[in-house]
């Protein structure tokens, strides 16, 4: 059983059928959804990362410098954070939103001893902001908060019921991945993190959970032991 667990969701989930923005029924759904891990394993430690894709991509936008972008979209992650951080308070989930940046009243500045005592506690902590650092995906975030956060698992939850050997969105004849290392991720290129984090993953032997967040009760069926989704684990050698 998985004791500290970092669960990385994308931006998009809080947008819900309307793609953009924040939609509050796919918003409560998921507050939902870590309500029933925290019902079911009390005992569980969970820290979130979330993405902001749903209000701001800054490498589709031509206009603004990447860096500036980069911020843009950073201060996009803090606005899903804290929206998620509210629909977990209405249903009395304790929880911490802190950012690597000063907001004040906003969230509470990130420091990786304060969030492994918070999440001691079974508060959940949700990592807004990014790293604090242009040109770092949330994924690198992701990587990152839980190797300083010592969190033995992520759940990358996306829109597929797990990993494919290629798009299956595209292709007919995509194989479906029940557990592989992460040596043979890099060997077969598949595209399971951004180059950065997953190489933070596999230096600190971190395995990634990856399952589909808009099928209900996936991330608990995991949990209970049960065989669903996809996960990437260390290699025998490791």
């Amino acid at each position: 059983m998985f004791k500290r667990i970092l669960l990385k969701l994308s931006g998009e989930v809080l947008a819900g059928s309307s793609k953009q923005g924040i939609e509050e029924p796919a918003v409560i759904f998921v507050a939902n959804q870590i309500k029933s891990l925290k019902d079911k394993f009390p005992e569980l430690e969970l820290a979130i990362v979330i993405g902001g894709g749903n209000i701001f991509r800054g490498k589709q936008n031509p206009y603004i410098e990447r860096v500036k972008a980069d911020y843009i979209g950073s201060m996009g992650t803090v606005i899903n954070s804290m929206a998620l951080s509210s629909a977990l308070e209405k249903i009395e989930i304790v929880n911490t939103v802190m950012t690597p940046f000063n907001l004040d009243v906003f969230s509470s500045k990130y420091n990786a001893f304060e969030g492994r005592r918070i999440l001691e506690r079974g508060e959940i902590v949700i990592l807004g902001g990014g790293t604090g650092h242009p040109f770092f995906t949330t994924d690198t975030n992701a990587a990152l908060r839980a190797s300083e956060l010592q969190c033995d698992l992520i759940i990358k939850a996306t829109k597929v019921d797990g990993l494919y050997d290629k798009d299956p969105n595209k292709y007919s004849d995509a194989v479906f991945i029940e557990e592989i290392t992460f040596d043979e991720v890099i060997k077969k290129d598949l595209q399971v993190m951004d180059i950065t984090a997953f190489t933070l993953c596999r230096e600190n032997n971190i395995p990634i959970f990856i399952c589909n967040l808009t099928r209900e009760g996936q991330m608990l069926e995991f949990l209970e032991g049960k065989k669903t989704g996809s996960i990437v684990i260390g290699g025998k050698n490791d």
